[in-house]
């Protein structure tokens, strides 16, 4: 049950980022928790994000670990200023 409540949120996930496309909104995928990911399972996401995601710039962070924290606040502030 879990594994199709995840599946048809994901679907939701897609139908909103075409939207997003369609609109021409500046978007960036923030990954987070990224720490609790293995290798393999980041890069099936990776990839995943690559192929369904092409539109949009995409990261992981873990704020357990501080993981990319500094360059999501630096990619954010670089949108909001031009």
């Amino acid at each position: 049950v879990e594994s199709a409540k995840r599946h048809v949120k994901i679907l939701e996930d897609l139908d909103f980022y075409d939207f997003l496309t369609d609109l021409n909104v500046s978007t960036l995928v923030v990954f987070t928790k990224s720490d609790k990911l293995n290798q393999s399972e980041r890069a099936k996401i990776n990839k995943i994000a690559k192929e369904k995601l092409n539109h949009f710039d995409h990261i992981f962070t873990s704020s357990l670990n501080k993981k990319n924290i500094d360059e999501l606040r630096q990619i954010i502030a670089n949108k909001v200023s031009g």
